[in-house]
């Protein structure tokens, strides 16, 4: 079929499809017994959740991806919410293997469901599959792949059939050829993925499928279901039903099903809407990858998929899986035959898919250790995000939330971090992170404006440093003298992240002011001069009517150990992993720009000076964590007036998202000690606070998802 018309066919129409995966693991504990805890609660209503589910056991976790257009897109999303539930359920681990420890448990618990009629239903399925099977095989895990050919390929295939058929009606017709070919060459993909040779109890030496045997999930009878077209699938699976085999369609553990998108009744959704995908069930758990599945298994299986279009359909090898799945024994050249297929399919359209899958042969695998090692590995970057570490982290951190806490998510620009988010009945739009439809466009302008900012806030009664705003170097400096021998900051007039801002401590040379106006006037057209508040620096994070998070930012340093030159120091001290670039990490790495250098000379400093042991520098005078300062978490430390000042703040503006940055010379906990605040930020980062140097740390993304209603 496809080599046939290979002239109207290209490599896209082959490659792409609609792909989705559902994986099945049992949450364990670190010795290695199924766990008895709860679903986690941070996952919400499992019946509503588009990510992150229970399939027969409270201690069953089933993963579902997104739909996706290639394989490349639906593997990574499959490996980031593998990634986010791991994260997730506290000490527990995922066991990668397929087969359970034991086939006959007592103590499993049936999974819980809420109380309303969809929860009762769902239960009581669950009840009824207890009494009919037992639980030790309802437990046995695996990969669900949803499988449809593109949409290109299948519209080109029926502009050239010689059958007078309508377009569903020719998508019907030829799933159904597929699942008749995928019924007769099952053995092969146990064969080359089978990866269950072991089973508490069983002594199957040879076994390279144990899942995919007598051993696995099976009906308990023959359902004689018939596969001929559609219309007799449907009439046969009835059948079925009402014979009392199956409770209902649920209840097929075949290899492969015929689907159709939505909700509802299956079966009435086929008899109306046709095929619209195949849910292929018999792939193990690789236990050698964290997610379950390779993407070169993955590509294998698509290829093999493409093959079930060409290979003959006039033979029968009955209980040749079976065979296969317990002993490993087949025909090498029934073998050579599908793979030379799939590989003259590969060779013609060029599509450069691998054949080549590891073997099955893992028996001797330590199961809980590799559960170990997935952990520590998810737990190793928890600033990251799977599939999206080219997007600024803040952004990073929503997408894991929102997958975590079952909000949809779609990225609809990468490059300008831009997400919709639905959850809860309503559709958002978010950009980097915090730029919400919470805050009005009015109040990120005035925040921009660091000198509307100052008015504003002086105007409602809050304390701001004093200052003039200057248009020209001439302009400024010609006012040399009212700011000489005083402490002052110079910075841009809208500017962000710390960037172009130089102070005095203080002022003494018209050059180094010249020099620092340049700077600012590099970022914006206007710059302000304003008076240096004594104390120390804080980041209040506000959103909504609450402030949530508190950090103590220390402007980038270093610390002399006697032997190492300035410039050495900052190398060593950017080593460290969660250092980082464009707010992919949680602290920013250290420069020795034009700003660091003047500050050092400032000391008497380049940067090839040897700092005495222990000797602090500071290579800026701002604190800025984008500017490569260090982050101290002081939340719990904070008095509740300056978070209130904080939240007041915020709102004298208009803004609901908001990073106040305020001065306060004295101690953090005593409310009457002198403030002053400095800023008002729109677009806060809130990686800065999730991931701290020293601290908790308060994660801000669930907050930003609560404000916006969508948790």
């Amino acid at each position: 079929m496809l080599l046939d018309n290979k002239t109207i066919l290209n490599k896209t129409d082959l490659l792409c499809g609609r792909f989705g995966i559902e994986k099945e693991s049992l949450r364990i504990t670190p010795d290695g017994t199924l766990a008895t805890t709860p679903h986690p609660a941070v996952f919400g209503d499992r019946m509503k959740h588009p990510y992150i589910t229970t399939d027969f056991a409270e201690a069953q976790v089933e993963i579902i991806t997104g739909v996706h257009d290639t394989l490349e897109a639906v593997h990574e999303e499959l490996v980031m919410i593998n990634e986010m539930v791991l994260r997730s359920i506290g000490t527990e681990l995922l066991w990668p293997y397929s087969m359970p420890f034991s086939v006959c448990w007592s103590d499993v618990k049936i999974a819980e469901y809420p109380d309303h009629e969809t929860g009762h239903s769902a239960r009581q399925y669950r009840e009824y599959l207890h009494r009919k099977y037992g639980d030790g095989v309802q437990l046995i895990s695996g990969i669900h792949y949803n499988f449809s050919y593109s949409e290109s390929l299948l519209r080109k295939l029926y502009d050239v059939t010689v059958e007078n058929f309508d377009y569903q009606t020719f998508k019907n017709n030829l799933y159904m050829k597929v699942v008749r070919n995928y019924t007769r060459y099952h053995w092969f993909l146990v064969y080359m993925l089978g990866k269950t040779p072991v089973g508490v109890g069983i002594d199957e030496p040879y076994a390279l499928s144990l899942r995919n045997s007598k051993y696995g999930y099976q009906n308990l009878t023959d359902l004689n279901l018939s596969y001929d077209s559609l219309d007799e699938h449907i009439v046969s699976i009835r059948a079925a039903v009402a014979k009392g085999k199956i409770i209902d369609e649920r209840e097929i553990y075949e290899p492969v099903r015929v689907k159709c998108p939505g909700k509802g009744k299956l079966l009435s959704s086929l008899a109306y809407n046709g095929i619209g995908y195949l849910e292929i069930r018999s792939l193990d758990l690789n236990p050698l990858a964290s997610e379950g599945i390779t993407l070169a298994e993955l590509q294998f299986v698509h290829l093999f998929m493409l093959a079930l279009l060409e290979l003959p359909e006039n033979v029968q090898f009955n209980g040749l899986a079976e065979q296969v799945a317990l002993t490993g024994q087949v025909d090498p050249v029934l073998v050579d035959n599908v793979i030379g297929v799939m590989q003259t399919i590969n060779d013609e359209f060029d599509l450069q898919l691998s054949l080549k899958v590891a073997g099955a042969r893992i028996a001797k695998l330590d199961f809980l250790e590799l559960a170990k090692q997935y952990k520590a590995v998810a737990l190793a970057k928890l600033y990251q995000t799977h599939g999206f570490t080219d997007m600024e982290m803040s952004t990073q951190l929503v997408i894991a939330e929102a997958v975590r806490r079952g909000v949809e998510y779609k990225v609809i620009d990468r490059r300008a971090n831009f997400l919709s988010l639905r959850g809860n009945g309503k559709l958002e739009y978010v950009k980097q992170a915090t730029k919400t439809s919470l805050d009005t466009y009015v109040s990120y302008l005035a925040m921009e404006n660091k000198e509307v900012t100052k008015v504003i806030l002086k105007d409602a009664g809050f304390p701001v440093p004093t200052g003039s705003t200057f248009t020209t170097v001439e302009q400024a400096l010609n006012c040399f003298d009212n700011f000489k021998n005083k402490e002052i900051v110079v910075k841009p007039k809208s500017t962000n992240f710390g960037w172009g801002i130089v102070m005095f401590r203080p002022l003494a040379s018209v050059v180094e002011f010249k020099q620092a106006l340049e700077i600012a006037f590099g970022f914006d057209e206007e710059v302000i001069v304003e008076q240096f508040l004594h104390g120390q620096e804080y980041r209040f994070l506000v959103v909504g009517d609450e402030c949530i998070a508190v950090l103590k930012r220390v402007g980038a340093n270093v610390v002399g150990d006697g032997v190492l030159t300035i410039a050495e120091l900052v190398a060593k001290k950017n080593d460290h992993p969660w250092r980082g670039t464009e707010h992919r990490a949680p602290l920013e790495q250290i420069v020795l720009g034009e700003i660091e250098l003047r500050n050092l000379a400032q000391f008497g400093y380049d940067a090839d000076t040897v700092l005495i042991k222990e000797e602090q520098v500071f290579l800026r005078d701002n604190s800025n964590i984008s500017t490569g300062g260090d982050s101290i978490d002081v939340t719990l430390l904070a008095a509740d007036y300056f978070k209130d000042q904080a939240v007041a703040a915020a709102h004298a503006i208009g803004a609901q998202i908001c990073g106040v940055d305020i001065i306060i010379n004295g101690d953090l906990a005593d409310a009457n000690a002198e403030y002053g605040f400095i800023e008002l930020n729109f677009n806060p980062a809130i990686h800065m606070h999730a991931f701290t140097l020293e601290g908790d740390g308060v994660n801000a993304a669930p907050y930003v998802l609560r404000a916006l209603g969508l948790i």
